[in-house]
C-alpha cells in the first residue's frame, strides 16, 4: 500500500472519529439535559463549549505537534475525546460541560495533524482530491454519529450511546498505531 493510501486511511478515521466524538453530547442532548436536571435549551452551550477546545488546541497546540509528531498527537486528540466522553457519564451537568470541553480539545489535532500528514505523503497531482477525502470524514462522523449513537441510547439509555462514543474514539485511537512510526517518518 502507497504512503499516501496509508496517510488517507488513518487520517480519515480520525476526522471521522473526532467529529462523531464532539457530536455524542449535542445528539444526545434532550436525554442528557434531562438526566442533569438543565433545561434543553442548554444543549447549544455543548456546542459551543466544544468549539472553544477546538480552538484552544489550535491556538496553542502547533508546538506539541512539532515535538511528538502527527499521529501521535492524533491519538492525543482521540484519547481526549474519550476521557471526555467518560467523564461525561458522571451526569454532572458541571462535567458535562466539561466532557465537551475535553472533547473539543480532542478535535483540535485532527486538522493541522491530518494535514500535516497528507502534505508530505499525498503525490502533488492528486494532493487536493485526497485532501477532499479526508475532509469528508466530517459529514461522515456526524452521520454516523446520528445513526449508533441515538440507537444506542435506545437500547440502553444516554450513557449507553455516550459509552458507544467512547469504545469508537478507543479504537480508532489503537487502530492507528502500526502506522505510526511510518507515517510521522514520511
Amino acid at each position: 500500500m502507497p504512503i499516501w493510501a496509508r496517510a488517507l486511511g488513518v487520517t480519515l478515521l480520525m476526522q471521522v472519529t473526532a467529529v462523531l466524538a464532539t457530536q455524542v453530547l449535542p445528539v444526545l442532548g434532550p436525554l442528557v439535559t434531562d438526566a442533569a436536571g438543565v433545561p434543553p435549551e442548554r444543549i447549544g452551550y455543548l456546542s459551543a463549549i466544544s468549539t472553544v477546545g477546538s480552538m484552544w488546541f489550535l491556538m496553542a497546540g502547533g508546538p506539541l505537534l512539532a515535538r511528538w509528531g502527527p499521529v501521535r498527537m492524533l491519538q492525543f486528540g482521540g484519547l481526549a475525546c474519550a476521557a471526555g466522553l467518560a467523564v461525561a457519564l458522571s451526569g454532572s451537568w458541571t462535567m458535562i460541560l466539561l466532557a465537551a470541553l475535553l472533547s473539543g480539545v480532542g478535535y483540535g489535532p485532527t486538522p493541522p495533524a491530518g494535514s500535516d500528514i497528507l502534505n508530505r505523503t499525498a503525490p502533488p497531482a492528486h494532493r487536493t482530491l485526497i485532501f477532499s477525502i479526508k475532509q469528508s470524514g466530517a459529514p461522515l462522523g456526524g452521520a454516523l454519529c446520528g445513526l449508533i449513537v441515538p440507537a444506542a441510547a435506545a437500547l440502553g439509555g444516554w450513557r449507553a450511546g455516550v459509552v458507544v462514543g467512547v469504545a469508537v474514539v478507543a479504537l480508532s485511537t489503537l487502530a492507528i498505531q502500526p502506522s505510526r512510526a511510518a507515517l510521522d517518518a514520511a
